[in-house]
């Protein structure tokens, strides 16, 4: 598989970049999954058909994963869930952490190689780089009915069936809109498997007629385009500060759906932010919901 820019009409610039960000995702596609780096995973074909795959991307950071590891086992009321860490942490000793962890709680860890040739891109693009490898190395390989993507600072505060959300559509999740243009946020979504067959799966960012669409926007192209997006159910989303919340902090955070928080910042993007992990636990432990009122 070799992945491409849908866009067209590019600037001279726009083209550089893209082939230098390219050059970088096509490199990470052509290495393999490595046995010895991994936990629970065997190296067969699977198949399930009436599967559902969640994945987490995590990236150093081993005390937000283990919250959500368990928030999912005690509030995700779907039966046949299995749960697989993408570990696409930069630094070695936090891939052992997380190893084991996995080997703690007894799920599938898979570590997302990294290319000898370097590309500086930032957190977003390398998240999309992360899951085009983890799609064609995992989804393809597992086959499963359905698979999400979930970041590794979400987790459902009560119980909850994302199943049961996408019993009459093929997709769910937090849904992003630039003007006209739409796709899901790569960090909170879901499909059924069989409506990306025959296409270029891609979850890049991209530009839409000069509009720019973060990580996973590239889909827009092959599938958000061709989706009436009017008939589906998306989350409701709620970005608050923990000010509101009570707590001596001005950074924001968010609730899906008054069921999922989402603590923001644990992959560290913001260098100015403070450490508010405290309220972080606080919220988890304790269940503290900010529910949607209007």
């Amino acid at each position: 598989m070799k992945l491409k820019s849908p866009e067209k009409y590019i600037s001279p610039i726009r083209r550089i970049y893209l082939y230098k960000y390219y050059s970088y995702v096509n490199a990470l596609l052509k290495l393999p999954l490595d046995a010895e780096n991994t936990y629970n995973w065997d190296g067969t074909d699977f198949n399930y058909e009436k599967g559902f795959d969640i994945i987490t991307v995590s990236f150093n950071n081993t005390h937000v994963l283990k919250h959500q590891i368990i928030k999912l086992k005690e509030n995700l009321t779907d039966k046949n869930f299995n749960h697989i860490i993408a570990d696409n942490s930069s630094l070695a000793e936090k891939r052992e952490e997380i190893k084991s962890l996995c080997r703690e709680y007894n799920l599938i860890y898979v570590g997302i190689p990294k290319p000898k040739s370097r590309f500086d891109m930032g957190g977003s693009k390398s998240h999309a780089a992360a899951l085009n490898w983890i799609y064609y190395h995992i989804i393809t390989k597992r086959n499963p009915r359905r698979f999400g993507f979930l970041d590794h600072d979400i987790y459902p505060l009560q119980p909850v069936s994302i199943e049961d959300k996408m019993q009459n559509q093929p997709i769910y999740g937090k849904k992003s809109v630039r003007k006209e243009y739409w796709y899901l946020w790569p960090g909170f979504a879901f499909f059924e498997t069989i409506i990306l067959k025959n296409m270029q799966v891609n979850f890049s960012p991209a530009k839409v007629n000069n509009t720019y669409l973060d990580t996973g926007g590239t889909m827009w192209y092959p599938l958000f385009s061709k989706l009436d997006a009017s008939g589906y159910v998306f989350t409701d989303d709620r970005t608050i500060s923990l000010k509101e919340m009570g707590y001596n902090y001005l950074e924001e955070v968010e609730f899906l759906d008054d069921i999922w928080f989402h603590s923001i910042n644990a992959s560290f993007w913001n260098k100015q932010s403070a450490d508010y992990s405290e309220a972080i636990d606080d919220i988890i432990l304790n269940n503290k919901i900010y529910r949607n009122t209007k």
